[in-house]
C-alpha cells in the first residue's frame, strides 16, 4: 500500500499550516443572513459594508456585462437590488474566499496562479450566460475555485508543486494524473475535499465535482481552466490546442460561429474587475492570447510580468477609498434616484451607506415617530448598532438632548456617556455621537444619528457631507408627500 498522502491528509497538511482558511465571520454572516427569509437590503448591506474588499467586488461585478445595468452601479445597495440575495450569498462566498486565499498570493508566481484562479471563474461564468444558464453567478464562483487548490499547493508545499508544474509542461501530463503522482491524490478529489470544507453552496459545488448532469455546463467549467491556464502558463499552449478549445465550445454552446479570441478580449474588456484587481488592459490580454497562439514563449513568464505590478498589493488586501471622490458619486445617486421616483426608502438606504462609506462611523441610524408620536423608534440602522427597533427616544422628556436637537433644527455633537446613556449606544460602543434632524417644511420630521468609537469630534467636512445627505432626505420626502412629523 502507498504511503504517499491522501486527500484527508492533504487538507489537514495545509490546515495545519494554516494554508486552508476558514470562511472569515463577515461572509459566513452574509450567508446567515440570505437564508433568512425576514432580512431586509438594509441588513444585508450593513453586513457587506463592513468589508472594504468585498463591498468593491459587489459594486465592480454588478457593473459588469453580466447584469447589464442601465446606469453605473455606485452603491452596494443598489448591487443587491440587482444582483438578487441568493446571488448576492453565491458571490460573497466566492468572492470572499479568493480575498482571503488571495492575501497570501506574495510573490509573482502565487499572483499569476491567483489571477489563473479568477480569469477561469470569469470565463466559465461568462460561457454559461451564453449557454442560457440560470445562475451564471455558481459558474463564476465553481470556476474560480476550482482552480484555487493550486495555489494553495503551490504555497504550502512550493517544491513538491514544482515538480507538478514540470511534470505537466515538460511531460505534457493533466493536472489530475500529475497530483496524483507528486501528490498522492487526485486534484479532482483535492478541489471536491476542499469545496465541503468551505461548505459551498449546492450548485456551486455540483459543478465542481461536476455533476451537474449537464454536458454543456461541465464543458464550460472544464474549457474555462483549460484556456485560463494555458494564457497563464499552467500548460502548453499553441495554435492548435486553442483551436481545439474553440471547437469543444463551439460544439457545448451549439454556435459554429463562436470566437475563443474574441470571446476571452470581449469578456476581459466587460469585466471591471480586470483592470481593477489584475490592472491589467485589453492590450495585455490581446499580448497573451497571442503568445498563447504562438506557443513558441513562455506564457507562464510573460503573465508573471504582467501582474507583478499588482501584486505590491493583492486582491482583497487594504482598500483605500477616496470619501471626497465617494461622496460625489451618492450625491449623484441620490439625485438620480429622487428625479427617477419618490422611492424615498430606497433615498433613505443610499443616503446611510454614504454617510457610513465616507465617515466610517461605527453605526449609522435613522430614526422616526411611532404613530402616537411619543417616541422616537429607529428605522434603517447601518454598521454594528444592532436592530434597528433597539434604539427608542421619549419624546415627552424636555431635557433630552434628542428633543432638544429636533426642536432647534440643528445638529448636535455629543459625547454619549455624559449626555446620552441609552444602553443602545453601551451595546454599540459609541462614544461620540453626531444628531442630525431631517427637516422638512421647516419642521424635524425625523433624526440621522451617526455614532463612532473614538471620541474626536466630526470634522466640518464630515459634518458638511451629512448635511448635504440629509438635505436630499428632506427633497425626498417632499416630492413623496410622505411626512411623519414630529411633536
Amino acid at each position: 500500500m502507498s504511503d504517499e498522502p491522501k486527500p484527508t491528509s492533504v487538507l489537514s497538511e495545509l490546515r495545519n499550516k494554516g494554508h486552508l482558511p476558514a470562511l472569515d465571520s463577515n461572509v459566513a454572516s452574509v450567508c446567515t443572513l440570505t437564508d433568512d427569509p425576514l432580512t431586509g437590503t438594509a441588513e444585508l448591506t450593513s453586513v457587506i459594508l463592513r468589508d472594504p474588499a468585498l463591498t468593491a467586488n459587489i459594486i465592480s461585478t454588478a457593473n459588469s456585462v453580466l447584469y447589464h445595468p442601465a446606469e453605473p452601479v455606485t452603491t452596494v445597495s443598489t448591487a443587491i437590488l440587482i444582483i438578487g440575495f441568493e446571488c448576492i450569498r453565491t458571490l460573497a462566498l466566492g468572492l470572499g474566499i479568493f480575498k482571503q486565499v488571495g492575501q497570501t498570493a506574495k510573490d509573482r508566481n502565487l499572483y499569476r496562479l491567483l489571477t489563473c484562479a479568477y480569469f477561469s471563474g470569469m470565463f466559465a461564468m461568462s460561457l454559461a450566460q451564453k449557454a442560457g444558464q440560470k445562475n451564471p453567478e455558481e459558474l463564476l464562483v465553481a470556476g474560480m475555485l476550482s482552480q484555487l487548490p493550486r495555489l494553495l499547493l503551490a504555497h504550502a508545499f512550493p517544491d513538491r508543486y514544482a515538480v507538478l508544474e514540470r511534470r505537466m509542461t515538460a511531460e505534457k501530463l493533466p493536472l489530475d494524473r500529475a497530483c496524483r503522482e507528486v501528490f498522492g491524490t487526485s486534484y479532482h478529489d483535492l478541489a471536491v475535499g476542499i469545496a465541503q470544507f468551505w461548505g459551498l453552496p449546492v450548485g456551486v459545488a455540483r459543478h465542481i465535482r461536476g455533476e451537474t448532469g449537464n454536458d454543456t455546463l461541465g464543458t464550460v467549467v472544464k474549457q474555462s481552466a483549460q484556456i485560463s491556464d494555458m494564457m497563464f502558463g499552467n500548460q502548453p499552449g499553441g495554435a492548435a490546442a486553442l483551436a481545439t478549445s474553440e471547437r469543444e465550445l463551439q460544439k457545448a454552446l451549439n454556435n459554429p460561429e463562436f470566437k475563443l479570441a474574441e470571446f476571452i478580449s470581449e469578456t476581459c474588456e466587460s469585466d471591471p474587475n480586470v483592470n481593477r484587481l489584475f490592472r491589467l488592459n485589453q492590450k495585455d490580454v490581446k499580448m497573451m492570447v497571442s503568445i498563447v497562439e504562438w506557443g513558441k514563449v513562455s506564457s507562464a513568464e510573460v503573465a508573471a510580468s504582467l501582474v507583478a505590478g499588482a501584486s505590491d498589493e493583492p486582491p482583497g488586501g487594504k482598500v483605500i477609498e477616496d470619501a471626497s471622490v465617494l461622496i460625489g458619486q451618492y450625491l449623484t445617486e441620490l439625485i438620480r434616484i429622487i428625479r427617477r421616483s419618490p422611492d424615498v426608502n430606497r433615498v433613505l438606504l443610499t443616503g446611510l451607506e454614504a454617510i457610513h462609506r465616507c465617515v466610517r462611523p461605527e453605526c449609522a441610524l435613522l430614526a422616526f415617530p411611532d404613530g402616537a408620536k411619543q417616541h422616537l423608534q429607529g428605522r434603517f440602522p447601518l454598521g454594528s448598532g444592532g436592530k434597528a427597533g433597539s434604539f427608542v427616544a421619549d419624546l415627552r422628556d424636555e431635557k433630552s438632548p434628542i428633543v432638544r436637537c429636533l426642536r432647534s433644527q440643528q445638529p448636535l455633537q455629543l459625547h454619549t456617556r455624559q449626555d446620552l446613556s441609552d444602553s443602545f449606544f453601551t451595546r454599540a460602543n459609541i462614544n461620540n455621537v453626531l444628531l442630525a434632524p431631517i427637516v422638512v417644511d421647516q419642521v424635524s420630521i425625523g433624526l440621522c444619528l451617526i455614532g463612532r468609537e473614538k471620541p474626536t469630534p466630526f470634522s466640518e467636512q464630515e459634518r458638511l457631507w451629512i448635511d448635504a445627505v440629509l438635505s436630499h432626505f428632506a427633497t425626498a420626502f417632499e416630492r413623496s408627500g410622505s411626512k411623519s412629523r414630529t411633536t
